[in-house]
């Protein structure tokens, strides 16, 4: 009995670890701008790093998108452009130890440029629902 609940566990175990591997290292639908590596060749470090540098830089489009039409609105002292201005640093930063091999720091890094997007996001989100002039399109009379 004790036996068969070892090993249970240790399949569990094992088809848990496989499902994540999969997920990283992406599909056919899911293209990305940085090339995935398989497990082989890769350590779990390299593997993690390359998928947050792919979903960082769409994060990076999306806000980017979402900012730079308001940007010349909005004072100079805004949290929101602090926020974006603390992403876009830790972007590059990441993207530098990225290219550097130091996988470790570009995923230290690279979460946090998400938060700071994340923050600068829910800002802009947070305005335009208080404020009609910082809504995309709008257009004063």
């Amino acid at each position: 009995m004790k036996g068969m609940k070892v090993g249970a566990l240790i399949l569990v175990l094992f088809i848990g670890s496989l499902i994540p591997l999969t997920a990283a290292e992406g599909t056919e639908d899911n293209t990305t701008s940085v090339s995935t590596y398989s497990l082989e060749n890769s350590t779990r470090e390299q593997v993690i790093a390359t998928q947050l540098v792919n979903v960082l830089e769409r994060i990076s489009k999306l806000a980017e998108e979402r900012i730079e039409p308001i940007k010349d609105r909005l004072p100079e002292n805004s949290n929101v452009l602090k926020d974006y201005e603390q992403a876009e640093t830790y972007k590059v930063k990441a993207l530098e130890e990225y290219n550097q091999r130091d996988y470790y720091n570009a995923i230290l890094d690279g979460l946090t440029a998400m938060h700071y997007y994340r923050r600068a996001l829910e800002r802009i989100e947070e305005g335009e629902r208080k404020l009609p002039a910082f809504r995309p399109g709008y257009r004063p009379n």
